[in-house]
């Protein structure tokens, strides 16, 4: 007699924002925004932030960064964290990544987003392209069940 098998996988955790580069003006400022989604009942607590290659650092100075979360519940909940990095000089270009995590281990992340500032230009302003759909990263959870012969 054979008995039957179940698999269950369940997404606990997903990070999503569009890929793109950005060029601005020194002097200006960028936003970076993306959204970790997550089930509740897997990651009941959730860290989530913009963090700048090399030491992984985390943008957290006030001086330079201002981060506004939002979550709202609907078919999961789903945390928008939006970075702004202020008075953009030309050591601030580089490369950015969205990271989220579980408190109980879970992690996603998201690709890296370019950012190109442009001193002593006549360029004003903001210039973003998007250079593909939205990906995401998904972190998950699985559980194998089953009775054997």
């Amino acid at each position: 007699m054979t008995w039957p098998r179940l698999l269950h996988a369940a997404v606990t955790l997903e990070v999503i924002y569009p890929q793109r580069s950005i060029t601005a003006a020194g002097g200006s400022s960028v936003k970076l925004s993306c959204d970790a989604v997550y089930d509740v009942e897997r990651c009941d607590a959730l860290h989530a932030a913009w963090y700048r290659t090399g030491p992984d650092a985390q943008l957290t100075d006030p001086g330079r960064y201002f981060t506004t979360v939002n979550e709202t519940d609907g078919r999961g909940r789903r945390r928008q964290v939006v970075t702004e990095i202020r008075d953009l000089k030309a050591e601030d270009g580089g490369l950015f990544q969205c990271k989220a995590e579980c408190e109980a281990g879970d992690k996603a992340m998201g690709h890296y987003i370019t950012i190109t500032v442009e001193v002593g230009s006549a360029h004003k302003g903001l210039n973003s392209s998007n250079k593909a759909p939205i990906y995401k990263s998904i972190s998950t959870q699985t559980s194998f069940f089953g009775y054997f012969k």
